[in-house]
């Protein structure tokens, strides 16, 4: 299985090559921006293919060594090269899922404040449960938002918020304020 696997990254490393190699012949020929892009890309799928083959060959060969020279018995670590590109788009993944849990939470908050008009606890349950939001809540879960769906009734304080102390304020302000004067 491992060589039929390092033979399939070997063949495509060597198309690779050989397409890099045939567009910068035709690089020659024609001038354009449009090629330019097209050799950087196929120079970063290069460069990507050969850290990953090499990625593989270190963990494989001279880490597994040392590991089991130094440390027998002990995991072999991964080595890897960081891509930018792949950092930023983990990037925007986590802030794109915090902002898709941001908007749950509201639309939740927004359904417990209209359950709260219900004075049935089965028929808020229902009311509560027909939102798509709650499908991957646990049972336990839904029933304490119905037991809490009071808290939430317009015109309540946010539970989640709670209100400041006023001599908290004056204290933390109180610096401030003298320096000014």
């Amino acid at each position: 299985f491992r060589s039929e696997l390092a033979a399939q990254r070997v063949r495509a490393a060597i198309e690779l090559r050989v397409l890099v190699a045939r567009m910068h012949a035709d690089a020659d020929r024609v001038e354009s921006r449009a090629l330019g892009d097209v050799h950087e890309e196929m120079l970063s799928l290069l460069v990507d293919s050969d850290a990953d083959l090499l990625s593989d060959t270190l963990r494989e060969q001279l880490l597994r060594w040392i590991v089991d020279y130094n440390l027998p018995g002990a995991a072999v670590p991964h080595v890897w090269r960081v891509r930018a590109a792949n950092e930023m788009a983990e990037a925007k993944t986590r802030k794109e899922k915090a902002g898709a849990a941001e908007a749950t939470n509201k639309a939740i908050i927004e359904i417990l404040r209209a359950a709260a008009n219900f004075e049935d606890d089965e028929l808020a349950r229902e009311y509560i449960v027909s939102f798509d939001v709650t499908d991957q809540l646990s049972d336990k879960a839904i029933d304490g938002l119905v037991a809490a769906r009071h808290s939430f009734a317009t015109g309540a304080a946010d539970p989640f918020v709670s209100e400041p102390d006023p001599q908290d304020i004056q204290a933390a302000f109180a610096g401030r304020l003298k320096k000014k004067h």
